[in-house]
């Protein structure tokens, strides 16, 4: 366990937790991915009819934020390359009289390049778009070794209209830089 100091407020760094101390705030999950066969495409709520999906950024035009609702390896979505080593993330809003409960997500790494994929994800909601919630972290502490998809599972039964994955860092380079994903799936 780690104790950092910024300003007010301490945060303490325990291998699976990260708690914020500085009120009564409960601690917020580390969950991590793991390896799966098949998850069930049809029930991924980004499939949901009226839900939009935008991102922070795309490289080419070929690699947009859709591309991770395809379902198709050969495919993805790949953040704008002078942006690699900022915070990425993408966002879905799920429509003006709709809220959902997301439980987990699910994510495949790029073909061939499974050194992009993210290390990170901090899950947040909100109802409004501008006040954010954070959910759960989900890590995937090393690089995927293939295209395959990785699932992480959290306790949440609170719904919102806005969901965001904030994805700070990956795994390519000597700095952990994020920079693509084939696909994607929130339950």
């Amino acid at each position: 366990m780690r104790r950092r100091g910024f300003g007010l407020i301490s945060v303490w760094f325990i291998p699976g937790v990260l708690l914020a101390v500085g009120g009564c705030r409960k601690p917020i999950p580390v969950v991590p991915l793991r390896a799966v066969a098949e998850i069930n495409w049809e029930d991924n709520l980004l499939l949901g009819e009226g839900v939009e999906l935008v991102a922070s950024s795309h490289n080419l035009e070929n690699e947009r934020v859709e591309n991770l609702l395809d379902n198709d390896l050969r495919t993805f979505w790949q953040i704008e390359e002078s942006k690699s080593g900022l915070m990425a993330w993408v966002e879905a809003d799920f429509g003006e009289d709709s809220s959902v409960s997301v439980s987990a997500l699910a994510a495949r790494p790029r073909v061939g390049h499974t050194n992009q994929f993210f290390r990170n994800v901090q899950v947040q909601a909100s109802d409004d778009g501008e006040k954010w919630k954070t959910i759960a972290w989900v890590r995937q502490d090393v690089p995927p070794d293939e295209s395959v998809w990785y699932r992480g599972d959290f306790a949440n039964r609170e719904a919102f209209r806005f969901w965001r994955l904030l994805i700070p860092d990956g795994h390519l380079g000597p700095r952990k830089r994020f920079l693509s994903i084939a696909d994607l799936a929130l339950f």
